[in-house]
């Protein structure tokens, strides 16, 4: 799946390492020099994206949110907490309960794990990796194995055109 500048293509195997090699061997021969296969980085402010999350909690924007995943919750403790719901609706009156008794779970964003929301009937996840040089910044990934070519095209549209948020694929790949 070539980008139509030829400086991206998506491939997939079932072993990381073959992956690595052969994004390597099409770079390296396409540009004629030693090339290496980097994660694509693409950097969003928070701010957007607390908009993004308010956006698809209170179920504006067509992507109903049907599950959060937080590594730490407002109880004591802190300890990890998942909400989950077939529809975006029923998840919202659970948030809205909680959140009356125990305070807001959406506010901070280093907390959430990952959020699912659904969009054209499948559960798709999104993960929020803070920047390592900007924590004002994040990259949003999500997991596109649910979703057809067509499907992950037109949600990555629909992110980047309708929310100002480009999207990764969660597949990442590290060399051994």
């Amino acid at each position: 799946d070539f980008a139509a500048d030829g400086r991206q293509v998506n491939i997939a195997s079932r072993s990381t390492s073959e992956s690595l090699e052969l994004a390597d061997a099409i770079a390296s021969a396409y540009f004629g020099r030693d090339c290496r296969y980097v994660n694509e980085e693409k950097l969003v402010k928070n701010r957007r994206i607390s908009e993004f999350v308010g956006a698809v909690r209170a179920g504006n924007d067509g992507m109903g949110l049907v599950e959060v995943s937080l590594n730490q919750s407002p109880l004591d403790g802190a300890a990890p907490l998942r909400l989950s719901h077939e529809s975006a609706g029923d998840l919202r009156k659970s948030l809205d309960h909680f959140e009356d008794t125990f305070g807001s779970l959406l506010e901070s964003l280093p907390t959430i794990e990952w959020i699912k929301v659904l969009y054209r009937g499948k559960r798709v996840s999104l993960r929020f990796e803070e920047s390592e040089a900007d924590n004002r910044q994040y990259m949003v990934r999500y997991t596109d194995h649910r979703l057809n070519g067509f499907e992950r095209r037109t949600f990555e549209q629909e992110m980047r055109n309708g929310h100002g948020i480009p999207v990764l694929s969660t597949e990442k790949r590290y060399r051994n």
